[in-house]
């Protein structure tokens, strides 16, 4: 949800991808283009991207702006 918020349509120009999340035994999927960034449950093995890991983690990485290359033990 709060991805969704924080969304800015302005600086995704043509990028049209599918993003999928996989924390433990849930998975996640979103289509992130200029229209959104719509995320519900579902299986992201086929996404174009895939974040594996803790969802704190992730959430240090957006929010804290904390590099991803910093974040390697807990989010692939």
């Amino acid at each position: 949800l709060s991805f969704r918020t924080m969304f800015d349509p302005e600086i995704m120009g043509d990028f049209d991808a599918t993003i999928g999340f996989r924390f433990g035994p849930d998975g996640y999927v979103g289509r992130l283009n200029a229209a959104g960034f719509p995320v519900a449950r579902g299986d992201p093995d086929s996404a174009d991207a895939t974040f594996t890991g803790e969802p704190n983690v992730l959430a240090a990485a957006v929010y804290g702006r904390i590099p991803f290359e910093q974040l390697e033990e807990g989010l692939k």
